[in-house]
């Protein structure tokens, strides 16, 4: 019978992503907000709607509401989320709306990234150093490292997801891998309870994913990437890795490999080239993964990295702490290999080329939102106007 409860929860935050997805879009392509192409970091071809991080967190909101009504047929306890946890998400879910309505300078983001950070750790979560050998028991000094380390990780792991979000379904599809990974390997020492939240999320993720996948008829904007980002760094510190406090943060930074790689080498090139490492660019390892293969295809080649980077950590989750390490290891070499692969280091990057068809200049200075197959503006209005289903085509 639980599992029947279970997977409804799961059909309730997909469908209710699916129903509000077309809704958002209509309403942000009335307003105006949308994302428009610039032909070097943006790769889509015509305006697309933005704040599908609204549905998203729709969705998960609606599946958690229903999990917490039902708990009563469920076998096991759930714990209420801590109010640092819901108040941190809506915190990051309107700072993203507001960056993508009107714009938020990166500084503020920051501050807010910290204060939901501190947040988080007054309400208890916070990585585990207790019994490392530099630190032992004495509570100020895992505290010294505890607390920096916890922020820092929180922080990352927000901006990992917003730095990732460049291609269509690239970072939906790569936040689902990794809540799917660390459900599965929480599971090994928390049971059932602490999956189902990542369960939810998931279901939030892939009604999301069937209108943002290439070709996206609406992004997530940083209302979803601020929001996803902060749901994934707070869901990375709610289980056990592993025995082994030092393996165990090493095994979520596995799960994370692929944004964390990205984000760090961002940060270390810039840094080499004297660039702000806040500075938005057009270098990422999805810019050039499209320079090799078309978007679509791209995007399927990170999500099988991303997977290489869960599996390898749920056998480190698994393994004796020298096996662990040793998987950690292996992670790393195949993370040099690919940036090797790609050049990371010494390719300089070209901006790529958009062919446009003859006359689409012209169409496009009469048409402001071509990219959505409507002969013009007035067209456009009335039919967004008109209902959708979740499964009907909004483009």
């Amino acid at each position: 019978m639980e599992y029947l409860v279970i997977a409804g929860v799961f059909a309730l935050s997909l469908g209710a992503t699916l129903i509000l997805i077309p809704r958002i879009r209509r309403v942000a392509i009335r307003q105006g907000w949308v994302d428009d192409p610039d032909g070097v970091r943006k790769k889509h071809s015509a305006p697309t709607a933005t704040l599908g991080g609204v549905g998203i967190a729709f969705g998960y909101a609606a599946g958690m509401a229903a999990l917490f009504l039902v708990q009563g047929r469920l076998p096991f306890e759930l714990a209420a989320p801590p109010p640092a946890l819901w108040g941190g998400a809506l915190v990051m879910l309107i700072a993203g709306v507001y960056d993508d309505v009107k714009g938020l300078d990166f500084k503020a983001k920051f501050v807010l990234q910290l204060g939901v950070a501190y947040a988080l750790l007054f309400a208890g979560y916070r990585i585990e150093v207790s019994g490392l050998p530099f630190v032992g028991d004495d509570p100020f000094q895992q505290a010294l490292v505890s607390i920096p380390l916890t922020v820092l990780w929180i922080v990352a792991v927000i901006n990992a997801i917003n730095l990732i979000d460049g291609l269509d379904g690239l970072a939906a599809g790569v936040s689902i891998i990794a809540f799917a990974y660390l459900a599965l390997i929480f599971s090994f020492h928390g049971g059932i309870a602490v999956v189902l939240p990542a369960l939810v999320m998931v279901g939030g993720l892939a009604g999301f994913l069937v209108y943002n996948f290439n070709p996206a008829k609406i992004f997530m904007g940083d209302s979803g990437s601020l929001f996803l980002g902060f749901m994934l760094a707070a869901y990375s510190l709610e289980g056990q890795a592993s025995l082994d406090p030092v393996l165990s943060f090493l095994t979520l930074v596995v799960v994370m490999g692929l944004p964390l790689l990205d984000t760090g080498f961002s940060i270390f090139r810039r840094f080499i080239n004297g660039r702000a490492i806040f500075a938005p660019d057009n270098d990422h390892i999805h810019h050039r993964m499209v320079r090799r293969w078309p978007q679509r295809q791209a995007v399927l080649w990170l999500y099988a990295v991303a997977t290489v980077f869960g599996t390898i950590a749920v056998f480190m989750a698994m393994a004796s702490e020298t096996t662990g390490f040793l998987l950690f290891g292996l992670a790393m070499v195949l993370a040099c290999v690919g940036l090797v692969r790609l050049r990371s280091f010494r390719q300089p990057y070209a901006p790529p080329v958009i062919e446009e068809a003859p006359g689409a200049a012209d169409a496009a200075s009469e048409v402001p939102l071509q990219g959505d197959g409507y002969s013009d503006e007035h067209e456009m209005r009335a039919a967004v106007s008109e209902d959708a289903g979740p499964f009907e085509s909004v483009s």
